[in-house]
């Protein structure tokens, strides 16, 4: 669980925690609505998860939405990556009107951020919470569907005489 006290004054300062920001181009003018990526370390264009939520992001928090997209990628690979995914949630939430936790292994650092700071909205990609808050938000997707077509395609494969069929699994996190 994690505990770290609520606001910034006790964390190191918003540098110290990134390893690379992004603004949209929007950002550079005046905007209605302001959107906040935090990447838990990896690479924006790694050709998966997070570039994929990259994209998303930058699909929807457009010029024409007159919204402003941030994305910072914190260096989570230290023994306090809680506290660096926290602290930095809690810098960006100051000037975003919705803060996004891209990766769910800081599923308490999100929850904790989105305690610390009520008067702003917050979210996760792939947690799904039981007992939310008013303003924080679980984003999941249907991943049962994706693998029923993956098995069904893979079967396919086999019955063509393909001797080999593969898999690519995530994270080895016990249920």
């Amino acid at each position: 669980m994690l505990t770290h006290p609520c606001g910034t004054g006790s964390c190191l300062s918003e540098s110290e925690y990134l390893e690379e920001e992004i603004q949209s181009a929007t950002c550079a003018s005046s905007y209605s609505h302001k959107v906040t990526l935090v990447l838990d370390g990896g690479n924006i264009n790694d050709g998966t998860f997070n570039q994929l939520a990259y994209e998303g992001a930058a699909a929807a928090c457009t010029a024409e939405a007159s919204c402003c997209l941030e994305v910072d990628r914190v260096d989570d690979d230290t023994e306090v990556a809680e506290e660096k995914f926290f602290c930095e949630l809690e810098y960006a939430a100051t000037d975003s009107d919705l803060t996004i936790g891209v990766g769910f292994l800081h599923e308490q650092s999100v929850h904790r951020a989105a305690t610390c700071m009520p008067h702003r909205d917050f979210s996760i990609v792939d947690v799904a919470y039981t007992a939310s808050l008013p303003n924080l938000e679980g984003l999941t997707f249907a991943d049962d569907q994706a693998g029923y077509l993956a098995g069904v395609i893979a079967g396919g494969v086999a019955l063509t005489g393909s001797s080999k069929v593969g898999v690519i699994g995530g994270l080895p996190i016990a249920p």
